[in-house]
């Protein structure tokens, strides 16, 4: 008689501020992608503006959408089943675009490890 137990996993979390729980493929692509749009539209804006002020503000408003984003990487990727380290690597290295590209098709590809 085996009386080992799997640990339960952690509960889907659609919070907009959070790095805990997981959270679904759909869920991730419905609420990372328009995201990552808003951020690469503000982003390339700051490229035009020539006003030290208005690349200030602008980066404020960056800087909130990217802290977001990287919770929802954080809770996809915990779903796919990786481990903390890779889930912390897999972050850092989400930081250049075309890295963030090729991870977010990941994860929107990769099934979930709970389904």
């Amino acid at each position: 008689m085996n009386t080992e137990t799997t640990p339960a996993p952690s509960p889907i979390n659609l919070d907009i501020i959070s790095f805990s729980g997981r959270i679904g493929r759909k869920d991730f692509l419905f609420r990372w992608a328009p995201l990552a749009l808003i951020t690469l539209g503000l982003s390339y804006q700051v490229t035009l503006v020539k006003s030290f002020p208005i690349i200030i503000s602008l980066y404020l408003i960056i800087v909130p959408f990217i802290v977001i984003g990287i919770g929802y990487k954080m809770r996809r990727l915990r779903d796919t089943g990786l481990a903390k380290w890779a889930i912390i690597l897999a972050v850092l290295l989400s930081l250049f675009p075309v890295l963030d590209l090729l991870l977010a098709l990941y994860m929107l590809i990769k099934k979930s490890a709970y389904d």
